[in-house]
């Protein structure tokens, strides 16, 4: 039975609580924490934005894969000590933006949480919604915007960021790349 609440003001009155998901918690949602907590950080919206991550099927406790927390120590990500947590309720609760790799994992979300319903998307389809959204936007409206702009957006396969689990370094690095340069391009969007 999906679970119903009110939204937090946090994005209005206090910090924005970002929570980025995938399906195990320890390649791609930590990276895309990480790397996003470290590019707000660079900008200075790090202290006004509570950055992070869970997995629909967590592998809890399990430590980050190694070659995420390589590329996270790369690109300027503290991976040290993160490990698996699944999305629960209560830290659906408190987000006031999810970003999952997927639309598959996005819907999920949806599902289990309807009235995330505006407040979810995939990171690459926010990216894609924070290019579309006016730059005279205040930083608390844009997620309502970016909600509203939905549908300029078509989806493609090709925005979806594929799960590198038990796949090669390569596959880790180019994944890696990805995320890396969405959160990037999201970070300079919530800099406003």
């Amino acid at each position: 039975m999906p679970i119903e609440w009110g939204f937090s003001t946090a994005a209005t009155n206090g910090p924005l609580h970002v929570v980025l998901v995938c399906e195990g918690n320890i390649c791609r949602s930590p990276l895309a924490e990480q790397m996003l907590r470290a590019r707000l950080g660079e900008i200075g919206r790090a202290p006004d934005t509570v950055i992070s991550s869970a997995g629909l099927r967590a592998l809890e406790g399990a430590p980050m894969d190694s070659i995420p927390a390589e590329i996270s120590v790369l690109n300027g990500g503290n991976p040290e000590g993160k490990v698996g947590t699944r999305l629960v309720a209560a830290v659906a609760k408190e987000a006031d933006l999810v970003l999952t790799m997927t639309q598959q994992q996005r819907d999920e979300v949806i599902q289990r949480y309807p009235r995330l319903m505006k407040r979810a998307f995939s990171l690459t389809e926010f990216a894609l919604l924070l290019d579309e959204t006016p730059s005279d936007i205040p930083r608390a409206a844009l997620i309502d915007a970016a909600a509203r702009s939905r549908g300029r957006i078509e989806w493609e396969p090709a925005h979806d960021i594929d799960d590198p689990y038990r796949q090669g370094r390569e596959v880790h690095e180019a994944v890696g790349q990805r995320i890396v340069e969405v959160t990037r391009q999201i970070a300079m969007g919530l800099s406003r």
